[in-house]
């Protein structure tokens, strides 16, 4: 995307790597030079609820065959774990379901692996891994498949949880590599991140949810920017610190996504993400924390918006769910479509 070859250097052990990057930075057939950084996701440590050790329910379809999402109304859902979702309805997803689903929406998760044979997981149309090629570890990466739980979980399937977003089409990238086996915390770098840029940007992503940050990073920016120009939206989660001047919520467009009990006030947009009753790898579901599920929830949001209104401008897209968060301190997405698309083409009913 941005017309350069990529490489990666191992200095010599005795070598001093500002002085190397400085002589390189200096050729004029060098465009940057930058050092390898690193970046964490941005999650709390789940905490234990009463589905954490829940097995596959005994009415789950054949992971090999996931359930096409249906219609929802705003009062019925039959996912068993559905009033353990707190948040879904306080950003009223129920009642933006009536009219949108995110059908066709393609978003990109660039993270850690997602368990792509969950009974409850929406079909991903896209998968790749940029660490080690191994499918079993991909499939037991929880990081990942929480947040691709929280947009596309399949709804009204009478198994575990409702998706926000079950219509869209995932594009899953694997950046980010689990500190252990079976724990949230990951770490990726510039390099990695690189490459699921620009395979988002390849397999024309429409919406990129980066639930992960780091320091300001030359090469990554200009990645986003290149999307930016191609029309794709990218979210971004905030550090526990509030400070948005680092990757990727430093590049301006990137919308930034928070808990309400953060600390980036007006800077973000909110919704919750504190004990967020997702999916968890082997079938089981488990709550977690951190705004890497807001942000997730911001994403789904988005996707819903695009696929009623998909002629809007992501600016457009973001004052509208900024303005929908007036009232409750926390995004409404019916609101939201509402003001896109006018009160009597949307979700009836909002709570404003």
């Amino acid at each position: 995307a941005l017309s350069v070859d990529c490489f990666v250097f191992a200095p010599p052990p005795d070598a001093d790597r500002a002085v190397l990057l400085a002589r390189m930075a200096g050729d004029a057939r060098v465009r940057l030079a930058e050092p390898m950084q690193l970046f964490a996701i941005r999650s709390a440590s789940s905490t234990t609820g009463p589905d954490t050790t829940t097995d596959r329910p005994a009415t789950a379809p054949p992971a090999t065959s996931p359930a096409t999402p249906h219609q929802a109304s705003a009062t019925t859902y039959n996912d068993p774990y559905f009033s353990l979702q707190h948040g879904f309805q306080q950003i009223g997803a129920d009642l933006a379901q009536r009219r949108s689903l995110g059908n066709g929406v393609r978003v990109a998760l660039i993270d850690t692996g997602v368990d792509l044979v969950h009974p409850d997981m929406a079909r991903v149309g896209r998968a790749r891994d940029f660490f080690d090629e191994d499918a079993v570890a991909f499939r037991r990466d929880r990081h990942g498949t929480a947040v691709a739980g929280i947009i596309a979980a399949i709804v009204n399937n009478r198994i575990g949880i409702a998706g926000i977003a079950p219509g869209v089409r995932l594009q899953v990238y694997k950046a980010c590599q689990p500190l252990r086996p079976d724990v949230l915390a990951a770490r990726c770098n510039s390099f990695t991140l690189a490459l699921a840029l620009q395979a988002a940007i390849d397999d024309h992503a429409q919406i990129v949810n980066l639930s992960l940050g780091g320091p300001s990073d030359r090469l990554l920016g200009s990645l986003l920017r290149a999307g930016e120009r191609r029309g794709m939206v990218f979210v971004g989660a905030v550090p526990e610190d509030g400070r948005i001047d680092g990757f990727p919520l430093d590049v301006p467009g990137v919308i930034a996504a928070d808990d309400p009990g953060g600390t980036a006030g007006a800077a973000a947009l909110h919704a919750p993400g504190r004990d967020v009753l997702s999916l968890a790898p082997a079938g089981r579901y488990d709550f977690v924390s951190g705004s890497s599920f807001a942000a997730a929830q911001v994403t789904a949001a988005v996707a819903l918006l695009q696929a009623r209104a998909p002629r809007h401008p992501s600016l457009t897209v973001r004052s509208a769910l900024a303005q929908s968060q007036l009232h409750s301190g926390l995004i409404n997405i019916c609101v939201a479509l509402a003001r896109l698309t006018g009160p009597g083409s949307a979700a009836s009913g909002c709570i404003t």
